[in-house]
């Protein structure tokens, strides 16, 4: 799967923009790697224009390269089909939520802000019994080294009413948890996750979340 994320050849931005070819070539590839993880926000690219290499773009500078490149990327995906777009994590994923396991790729910024706006994502279409989720850096993991970290939790309330949970000590609660979410792990998700092709590595501990290689992450621009 590496080619679908290599640049076309010979790609360079349509002028330098006072950059150095050295640095013309730093800017490009920090701008298709955000590419590759949908990212099309020319403020980011701005950001790393200042910030790294001490340069000041335009706005419209700025929204010319992100045209340039988003128009090579497109170009790139205009021949994949849909069995390309449909990776094997993809389809392990959407196996998940089959079981009432709710799934989301490159969900949010980071590992707590994914945790948190999860618990926002639960809805009335299936009686959900917990979540799977990676956040941004983890897709830049798979994208640059062919490896990501999977979140994982259970849904309390579809196992215990609130007054049952309420009238539990700290330590039932705790154990109930832990109890729970291994055996939605080791019954449920790992299964699914083998089942598509995708090595995981897990120290079955609930505080240790799940390693995934051998999987690849593909964003529409």
């Amino acid at each position: 799967m590496w080619e679908y994320y290599a640049q076309p050849e010979g790609l360079r931005l349509p002028f330098l923009y006072g950059f150095t070819r050295k640095e013309e070539a730093e800017l490009r590839n920090h701008a298709w790697q955000l590419l590759l993880r949908g990212e099309s926000d020319g403020a980011l690219l701005s950001e790393y224009a200042e910030e790294t290499l001490d340069f000041n773009l335009t706005d419209a500078e700025v929204d010319e390269i992100t045209e340039f490149l988003v128009a090579a990327r497109r170009k790139q995906q205009e021949s994949w089909d849909e069995e390309t777009w449909n990776t094997p994590l993809s389809r392990a994923l959407a196996s998940l939520e089959q079981h009432n396991i709710l799934s989301r790729e490159n969900f949010a910024c980071c590992l707590d802000c994914s945790s948190q706006e999860i618990l926002d994502e639960f809805d009335g279409s299936r009686p959900w019994i917990g979540a799977v989720y990676y956040h941004a850096g983890d897709t830049a993991n798979i994208i640059e080294h062919g490896f990501g970290h999977l979140a994982y939790g259970v849904r309390l309330p579809a196992f215990f009413t609130p007054q049952d949970w309420a009238a539990m000590s700290g330590e039932e609660q705790q154990k109930s948890y832990e109890e729970l979410t291994t055996s939605m792990v080791k019954q449920v998700i790992l299964p699914i996750l083998l089942d598509h092709g995708i090595n995981v590595e897990w120290s079955e501990n609930i505080v240790d979340r799940l390693k995934l290689t051998n999987v690849t992450y593909l964003a529409r621009v």
